[in-house]
């Protein structure tokens, strides 16, 4: 199955962006398996080079102690996570999460900070994700487990949910417990040594990546709109898309779906793709996360779009002809996402709730592992 994710804005190639890669590949694979869809190819169009260039490397946003703070992703996490939740009397930040509120938020903080603090181990993404995969299928099926009383710290806590979720899956197959186990407890131990009374770093470290993405947000879109060209002469990042698309297309075989994950204005750009610059490509399932497509429509800013839509007879805009099912995916907190039910025909909107604060919501749906879960379930439904 030919997977064909678009992404957004603020991604830029680096050392950072090929790990990005690497790690959302390695979730895609883990929670799409051949038995449920067919197995997963990956398609990655890569259109940051196009996007906006600034002059002065981002010198008008305003700056702060957060540049220098280096614990600030690791604060991000927890106060898009598990906001206002402190350690236990032991210093257990994880347990107490598990105890107060779900195992599924332990699970994407831990996993999300052993992205950002890997450590000295070179554990591959495919086991990580492997990992975060069965738990997080246990933890949706457990609602507190009864073993949750009787452990006593936060390694205690992940050697049992390692243990419990690999003996529950169907397969026999192993996933290197161990090594996965290392790897996540040196995460564990870069969050025990968090100042967690450090509430103005978070703050500040919080604003600090909103306004980055925000300023390159206006500069990827401004560039988008008026580079993205029409019909027969399509612009740089158009056809970075579109290239990609039609690979994807011509890989998979007849019983196989094209699936296309698009992400902020990537959504953008895939129903631009999709409807005005490669019609005759045929999508089974479009995917749109945290995007503005509807708001773009509202303002009648697609190459496709009607201006004498909406009428008494046609209230609603078109799904696009060549996509069969179209699933939006929203957060009511992040400040850039937009259901799309109201204004497009046969469209299904999804909550997901990812973060409490605006902008790191934006840029946090596919760093979660309960959102990968989430997705598999939402495909297997258009089967």
């Amino acid at each position: 199955m030919p997977v064909v994710f678009v992404h957004g804005v603020n991604v830029r190639r680096s050392a950072l962006y090929d790990q990005t890669i690497a790690r959302r590949d390695a979730y895609f694979h883990a929670h799409l398996p051949p038995a449920v869809l067919g197995g997963v190819d990956v398609f990655n169009p890569y259109w940051g080079d196009s996007g906006a260039k600034f002059s002065w490397n981002l010198a008008s946003v305003p700056s702060g102690p957060y540049e220098t703070f280096g614990t600030a992703p690791l604060l991000q996490l927890i106060a898009e996570i598990a906001p206002g939740t402190a350690p236990d009397d032991a210093g257990n930040l994880l347990l107490s999460i598990a105890r107060k509120r779900s195992l599924l938020e332990v699970i994407d903080l831990l996993w999300g900070a052993q992205a950002h603090a890997p450590g000295p181990f070179d554990t591959s993404p495919a086991l990580i994700a492997e990992s975060a995969q069965r738990a997080t299928t246990y933890a949706a099926a457990t609602s507190g487990p009864a073993w949750l009383a009787d452990v006593r710290s936060d390694d205690q806590l992940i050697s049992r949910l390692l243990r419990e979720s690999a003996q529950t899956c169907e397969t026999t197959e192993t996933f290197g417990p161990s090594e996965v186990f290392n790897a996540l407890q040196w995460a564990i131990e870069a969050l025990r040594q968090l100042p967690h009374e450090t509430a103005a770093a978070t703050v500040s470290a919080l604003r600090g990546r909103g306004n980055a993405i925000l300023a390159r947000f206006i500069g990827d879109a401004c560039v988008y709109v008026t580079t993205r060209g029409r019909p027969g002469e399509h612009g740089p990042i158009v056809q970075i898309v579109v290239d990609a698309l039609q690979q994807a297309a011509q890989s998979r075989t007849s019983r196989q779906p094209l699936v296309v994950v698009a992400h902020s204005l990537g959504g953008i750009i895939a129903y631009d793709a999709l409807t005005s610059f490669a019609p005759t490509i045929p999508c089974d399932v479009l995917i749109t996360v945290g995007s503005q497509i509807a708001l773009f429509e509202e303002m009648k800013q697609f190459v496709a779009s009607d201006p004498k839509i909406p009428n008494k007879v046609q209230p609603r805009a078109p799904k696009p002809a060549n996509v069969k099912h179209w699933i939006n995916v929203f957060d009511l907190v992040d400040a850039l996402s937009y259901s799309a039910g109201n204004v497009f025909s046969d469209v299904k909107d999804v909550k997901f709730n990812v973060s409490p604060s605006p902008l790191a919501a934006h840029v946090s749906y596919f760093e979660r592992p309960t959102f990968y879960q989430c997705l598999s379930a939402w495909l297997a439904k258009t089967r």
